[in-house]
């Protein structure tokens, strides 16, 4: 009867660990043994929902972003907001729609109450 791969793994590891394993020495092998040092990471925030909810400060800056999930969830309304917090930092935004149902009304909707908040 042959073995399933789960099975196959859980040997492999079973074995592994049998012989002697050492993390200091697999952290050498994969080279994970150095520290790396990341950039500091830029967000382009969002509303205190957005971030109460997912526990994300905002959109990052410098990736690619996808927001999906079931139609009229606020995806759409995420991205104009996110839009209209990078032109207050200076950053020109980027989109690429590809749903059908774009409303340009509730762009401008947002970008209104923008205008509104700048002079206030």
């Amino acid at each position: 009867m042959a073995r399933t791969k789960s099975e196959s793994l859980t040997a492999a590891v079973s074995a592994e660990l049998r012989s002697g394993f050492d993390l200091n020495k697999f952290k050498t092998k994969k080279m994970l043994n150095s520290s790396v040092k990341f950039k500091d990471q830029k967000w382009i925030p969002l509303s205190s929902a957005f971030q109460e909810t997912t526990s994300v400060p905002g959109i990052p800056m410098g990736h690619i972003v996808l927001l999906r999930g079931h139609s009229d969830t606020g995806k759409t309304t995420a991205m104009i907001e996110a839009a209209v917090s990078a032109q207050k930092m200076g950053v020109l935004p980027v989109f690429i729609v590809t749903e059908m149902k774009w409303n340009f009304c509730h762009l401008l909707i947002l970008f209104f109450a923008m205008i509104i908040a700048l002079f206030h």
